[in-house]
């Protein structure tokens, strides 16, 4: 089984709904992709604003760099479709 690992220094000042969600498809992800994901950014950090929704905790930057090559592009999470995993089409 792949885990959710979490870079040094990420702080969940605070985690949405939809952030528990995320979480939940960022495990689907790993398991489907065979691999670890590390979070690399939460409510920590600098975003685009106040409005980012990093601060409400309903984002979270993935390292992708360490991911198996295309893994990056062949799948994304939307967190809007009760924690599906989809593949990305270009």
């Amino acid at each position: 089984m792949n885990v959710i690992r979490v870079k040094d220094g990420v702080q969940f000042g605070v985690i949405a709904p939809g952030g528990f969600e995320i979480l939940a498809a960022l495990v689907m992800a790993a398991d489907h992709l065979n691999h670890d994901l590390t979070i690399t950014s939460g409510t920590d950090g600098e975003h685009s604003g106040v409005d980012d929704p990093h601060h409400r905790g309903e984002a979270y930057d993935v390292r992708t760099h360490d991911l198996p090559d295309g893994a990056a592009r062949a799948f994304a999470v939307d967190p809007t479709s009760s924690v599906d995993v989809f593949p990305v089409t270009e």
